[in-house]
């Protein structure tokens, strides 16, 4: 027996839906910028979009269990420890890149409908929106950000390939996050 397809609403928020070009243009303005910044600047917003979404996540009730919990174990002091020696939390006072929302227009991109026909027109890279504040990045922010992010990938995953009870699926990014540059 095979799972019914799994139907992916592309949008923003409530009012902001999406399209395939858009999506792709997105994308092609990220790779684009990738070749025009060093390999510092773009592995620095990564981790500080990682530290981002990890103070974001740290403010719902199982980020704030799992950030007590790092806060008191062996790996906060090694990993701060680690990241001072290697250099790492100066690399990541970058702006930060919306890791989450390009995970979840990336997601969207391989389920829309319309792809093929978008790949056969000429793709337009989409400009970066003005980078968000810079904040200071604690390695221990970066680990929850990463379970954020870990934990949403499973489940757009297992949605996709019908592995959850519920066949719908939702790719849509809070309200709040702001756009950044690697996005748009």
């Amino acid at each position: 027996m095979t799972a019914p397809p799994v139907h992916v609403a592309l949008s923003d928020g409530p009012d902001g839906e999406r399209t395939a070009a858009a999506l792709l243009g997105a994308l092609a303005g990220r790779l684009a910028l990738l070749r025009l910044m060093s390999g510092a600047d773009a592995l620095g917003s990564v981790l500080a979009g990682y530290a981002a979404v990890g103070r974001q996540a740290a403010q719902t009730a199982d980020g704030a269990r799992l950030r007590r919990a790092l806060t008191r174990g062996r790996a906060a002091a090694n990993g701060k420890a680690l990241w001072a020696a290697l250099g790492l939390d100066e690399l990541a006072q970058r702006a930060p890149s919306p890791v989450l929302q390009d995970l979840r227009n990336d997601v969207a991109l391989l389920l829309a409908d319309d792809l093929e026909a978008e790949l056969r027109g000429p793709i337009r890279p989409r400009r970066g929106a003005a980078p968000p504040e810079t904040a200071p990045v604690e390695v221990v922010d970066y680990l929850v950000g990463m379970w954020a992010c870990s934990a949403e990938t499973v489940r757009v995953i297992d949605a996709i390939a019908g592995l959850t009870p519920s066949h719908e699926a939702v790719v849509a990014a809070p309200p709040s996050e702001p756009d950044g540059p690697l996005l748009r």
